[in-house]
């Protein structure tokens, strides 16, 4: 499969930083919760020139009155025979069939928790015809088996709404070459659990395990709201240069990535993850993988408990307001390949994180402004034959324009911000405050020289605690970011 090698590339490039990274133990948490049907807390419209082009309504809640069909036969007869605004319904029943729902045509079960349809082997349970009049399926519980539960082809546009999809192989439901595509309140449950990633193939096919939950490749717009994806064993959502409009979704305990956008713009509020699964992989698990020209505006932005770096942010641009990044095992937000990094408040909170809060290895810029960056963990990694503790909130490499202002970073390992400003212009910093305990560092820099020390490049800075002292002694270790994975320091 194509995307599953795309998948692979973007991975692979970003873990070359990560290699000697030791996989994580596996956690679980509470079940994911769906809103109540018909309710979907997407916050306010965004505002007028933003990456969110359409916003369709939520559609209806589902009708659990009336029969349908309970027949494969006559139900494929049915659809084949239905013209565009007719609804064909599947009764409270089991029906193992391969169904194709023509264009303009709708097909809805009586209740979508007892109208299963289950597939045959390597064919989708669903196919959908997307034409100039939408073809739309909802309200059915339905099994993937070894190929997509729901495949989306076609031009036009498709609706799929009020959905649980189980992919125990195969995948949830798979987009290609599409116009126009809404998905509301889906719930993809793939076959991975904290207690069986380990277990998982370090190479897993849609032959032998569930491996995405939502695939969209080219897709012209897609509009996701009140969803969930959970388990699978590859990426959680794969969205391959389509433009995404998302609300209220959630990608916990996905086993590698939560949610993988390579190029095309995204337009995210309320995306969430309680965290990416490590199983027994070298390369590190991601919440949030954006690469390739992605472009991500978001807001309300929350991932928590990651078995291993929340966001990687490779070659794309980050604009988001709102983010929590908390208890992430191996890392908050990594940044490499240039592209532009916003963060901004209110709300923006990066706690109790391992190894940084936020790694900026090299970027265009970087934005961050009203965010609380604290109690970072300390790691010890070996560099050569040398053990070296990480574990600072802040740490910039390579920034061609770097402003921060209104930021607290408070009890952190080792340092609360680091800079490397061997060849960036003088960074433009206000209202920054900075606070430790022990031997921890506040604010250092350094340069091709070595520490900067205080005075000049910090006059944005306040010191409290132990930093007003630790920070004149230089900074933690020798300079430069090699501990952190970033090879040398300022080119």
């Amino acid at each position: 499969m194509r995307a599953i090698g795309v998948v692979a590339t973007a991975v692979v490039f970003a873990a070359g930083c990560f290699s000697s990274h030791r996989a994580a133990d596996a956690s679980g948490g509470p079940p994911p919760v769906m809103p109540p049907p018909g309710v979907y807390d997407v916050g306010p419209a965004p505002a007028e020139g933003t990456l969110c082009p359409w916003l369709p309504e939520p559609p209806p809640d589902c009708d659990t009155g009336g029969t349908g069909y309970c027949d494969a036969g006559e139900l494929a007869r049915a659809l084949a025979g239905a013209r565009p605004g007719d609804v064909v319904r599947v009764g409270r029943c089991r029906v193992s069939a391969s169904l194709s729902v023509p264009a303009g045509v709708t097909l809805a079960g009586v209740d979508p928790t007892a109208s299963i349809v289950v597939a045959p082997p390597n064919q989708p349970a669903i196919a959908l015809s997307a034409e100039a009049s939408p073809s739309i399926v909802r309200c059915l519980d339905v099994t993937a088996n070894r190929a997509p539960g729901v495949l989306v082809v076609g031009p036009g546009e498709a609706r799929v709404e009020h959905l649980t999809v189980h992919a125990p192989t195969g995948m949830g439901v798979s987009a290609e070459g599409v116009g126009r595509l809404s998905l509301h309140r889906l719930d993809l449950v793939g076959p991975v659990t904290p207690d069986n990633a380990a277990m998982q193939p370090l190479d897993p096919t849609p032959e032998e395990v569930g491996v995405f939950g939502l695939e969209l490749k080219q897709v012209g717009e897609v509009t996701i709201y009140g969803t969930t994806i959970t388990g699978f064993a590859y990426v959680g959502l794969l969205a391959i240069e389509t433009a995404v409009t998302l609300r209220a979704t959630e990608v916990s305990r996905n086993l590698g990535s939560g949610a993988m956008f390579v190029g095309g713009p995204v337009c995210a509020r309320g995306l969430s993850s309680e965290g990416a699964l490590q199983g027994s992989r070298l390369i590190p698990a991601y919440d949030i993988v954006l690469t390739d020209g992605a472009e991500f505006h978001g807001a309300d932005v929350s991932i928590i408990e990651s078995e291993g770096y929340a966001i990687l942010q490779a070659s794309s641009s980050l604009d988001v307001e709102g983010l929590v990044l908390e208890g992430n095992r191996q890392g908050g937000l990594w940044v490499q390949g240039g592209g532009e990094t916003t963060i901004r408040g209110p709300g923006t909170r990066i706690v109790d994180n391992h190894s940084a809060g936020v790694f900026v290895c090299s970027a265009a810029a970087v934005s961050i402004s009203g965010a609380e960056i604290s109690r970072t963990q300390g790691r010890v990694r070996v560099i050569g034959s040398r053990p070296v503790e990480i574990g600072a909130g802040l740490v910039l490499g390579a920034v061609a324009n770097i402003r921060l202002t209104d930021i607290r970073l408070a009890d952190n390992a080792t340092a609360g911000m680091i800079l490397d400003l061997g060849t960036a212009p003088a960074p433009e910093i206000d209202g920054v405050f900075v606070s430790g305990t022990g031997d921890a560092f506040g604010a250092v820099a350094f340069d091709e020289f070595g520490w900067l020390g205080i005075g000049g490049w910090d006059d944005g800075v306040t010191r409290e605690g132990a930093a007003e002292i630790n920070d004149t002694l230089g900074g933690p270790g020798e300079p430069g970011l090699e501990g952190f994975g970033c090879p040398g320091a300022a080119p």
